[in-house]
Formats: C-alpha cells, structure tokens, sequence
C-alpha cells in the first residue's frame, strides 16, 4: 500500500508539472504575441509619421514654385506698366498707348487672379494637413485603445 501510494504522488506531481509547464508555454506565447503587436504599431507609427514628413516637404516645395510664378508674374505686370506710361502727342501714338494700357491692366488682372488662386490652394493645403494631423491622432488614439483591451 506504501508503494501504491508513492505512486499516485508521483502521477500527482508529473501532472502539476506538466499543467505549470503548459501555463508558462502559453504566457511566454502571450508575451511574443503582444511583443509583436507592439512592434507592429511602432512600425506603423513610423510609417505614419514618414508619410506626413514627405507630405509636408511636398507641400513646402509647392508653395515655393508658386511665389516663384506669382514673382515672375507680378515683375512682367510691372514692366508691362512702365512701358504704358510713355505718352505720345500723335493719334497714332496715343492709340497704341491705349491698347498697351488694355493689355497690361488685362495682365494685372490675370496677375490678380493667380494670387488669388495661390491663396485659395494654400488655404486648402493647410485644411488638409490639418485633417490629416487629426486622423492621425485619431488612429493612434483606436491603436492605443485597442492595444489596452487586448492586454486585458
């Protein structure tokens, strides 16, 4: 009956051993799981983050191009002036003079309409950064919140 008893111990014992030893396979699978998925949110950090960089370059060399062309604009409307206040006393004279005044007061209105359109365009590149900026705090908010209930 000893002996009998000793072995039931011992049957007792392997099976605690082997349930601790699937318990400590299954936190260890646990802590790679969640190991992953923090790497996971890190990389996509990362690439969110590279995305808005490149965005915001981008937009930066846009508005440069677009001052370029607006100066360029706004000097040829200025030589186009100067070239109409040159008066003449003849009729002919006074007729051309006329219609390089059209031509140039069409050129600033031309130039007019470009700045407004570059006013409007950088208004727009703004807002859209600013969304942009939201809904990427927005995911990082759901990531977070996600990251916490799985956890638990």
């Amino acid at each position: 009956m000893v002996c009998s008893t000793s072995w039931t111990n011992t049957a007792e014992q392997q099976q605690q051993q082997q349930e601790q030893s699937q318990q400590h396979q299954q936190q260890q699978q646990q802590q790679q799981q969640q190991q992953s998925q923090q790497q996971q949110h890190q990389q996509h950090q990362q690439q969110l983050q590279q995305q808005q960089q490149k965005q915001q370059h981008q937009h930066h060399q846009q508005q440069q191009q677009h001052q370029h062309q607006q100066q360029q604009e706004q000097e040829q409307t200025q030589e186009q002036t100067q070239k109409t206040k040159t008066t003449t006393t003849t009729t002919a004279a006074a007729t051309s003079t006329i219609t390089t005044t059209t031509n140039s007061t069409h050129a600033s209105m031309m130039a007019q309409h470009a700045v407004l359109q570059f006013t409007r365009h950088q208004k727009t590149q703004h807002k859209n950064l600013r969304l942009g900026n939201n809904n990427n705090k927005n995911n990082n908010l759901n990531n977070n919140l996600r990251l916490s209930i799985e956890k638990y």
